[in-house]
């Protein structure tokens, strides 16, 4: 298994099975940090701000998901 797949189960697993959204949003950093030229945790991580009413940060990573997978 890839470092990239490893991070997606981890930050889903945190996201969806667990509700630890804490967890979810430091892998995504993570994620983000190590592959900055992939869209996925860009959508993940606007996803988690989306539901904690963040939406300026929300709208900003997720502009930045469109700009790398138009």
């Amino acid at each position: 298994m890839s470092e990239r797949e490893k991070l997606y189960i981890e930050a889903k697993y945190a996201e969806i099975v667990t509700g630890n959204f804490e967890t979810a949003r430091k892998t995504y950093d993570l994620w983000i940090s190590i592959y900055p030229r992939d869209a996925l945790p860009l959508m993940g991580l606007g996803v988690i701000y989306a539901f904690f009413g963040d939406y300026d940060k929300d709208l900003a990573v997720l502009q930045e998901a469109l700009k790398l997978n138009p």
